[in-house]
């Protein structure tokens, strides 16, 4: 599938924006979710490569933003245990993405953020959070996940949850190691010719309104209700990731 760069009269470029923005918000607001948010609506969009190429750069530049400003608040026993895991995940998920269909690829990310926000309203635990084969797994998971959907999220926000992490040292450690795991990815994803021209001509697009949403979600978070909030978050993903399944899920069974 070629991809054209974005044009003024686009209008998928145009809800390219608006998805950009309301995703940088919420990653403004709690320091994650921008992944989360984003993918299963861009996918409606453009196809699996463009959308893990937004994916993997917006969240790299957010994710600068947050370490920058507090890179003390890192948790280092947390964050590198995982790394190892999740750079040979990222190979694996870069090949699936080479190997599998956009309905396959779509399915698959639409499943992610519906299984994972099912996790978080039943408020699952994962059990062993506290070891370090846990950060492994996790770590693994969440590379291959980042590479072939652009979700590297979803794991990690259950293991730092699981092991009860403070709002600031959750926000910036899960910064901390998307920044890692993102940058090798691209670079993987680069390598291989999966991001070329055509995609980077949308990153650098959408990238200052992604950076607009995230400094406007840094601002609201003094004013919003944290349990409001969650709960529309939930709300937003469920609803995502259901028309995810349900515009992709009928070819498969036809």
């Amino acid at each position: 599938m070629t991809v054209k760069g974005p044009s003024m009269m686009d209008a998928a470029f145009f809800a390219a924006l608006l998805i950009a923005f309301v995703s940088g918000t919420v990653f403004g607001l709690v320091g994650f979710g921008f992944a989360l948010v984003s993918v299963t609506p861009l996918l409606q969009f453009y196809d699996p490569p463009t959308v893990v190429a937004l994916s993997i750069s917006l969240t790299i530049v957010n994710s600068i933003l947050v370490v920058a400003s507090a890179r003390d608040a890192v948790h280092h026993r947390t964050l590198l245990p995982m790394l190892p895991g999740a750079f040979v995940g990222l190979v694996v998920g870069a090949r699936l993405l080479q190997a599998l269909d956009s309905d396959a690829i779509k399915l698959m990310a639409s499943c992610v953020v519906l299984l994972f926000t099912l996790a978080l309203v039943a408020r699952i635990t994962l059990p062993g959070a506290h070891t370090k084969g846990a950060a492994v797994v996790i770590g693994t998971v969440s590379g291959l996940l980042a590479t072939s959907t652009g979700l590297s999220g979803p794991p990690v926000v259950l293991l730092l949850t699981a092991r009860k992490f403070a709002p600031h040292p959750f926000r910036v450690t899960t910064s901390a190691y998307f920044l890692c795991v993102n940058t090798v990815g691209f670079a993987i994803l680069v390598i291989q010719g999966t991001i070329g021209q055509s995609q980077l001509s949308i990153v650098a697009a959408l990238l200052p309104t992604a950076l607009l949403g995230t400094i406007t979600g840094r601002h609201l978070a003094r004013y919003v209700s944290p349990a409001g909030f969650r709960h529309a978050i939930m709300l937003l993903l469920l609803l995502t990731s259901a028309l995810g399944i349900a515009t992709t899920l009928p070819n498969y069974l036809a």
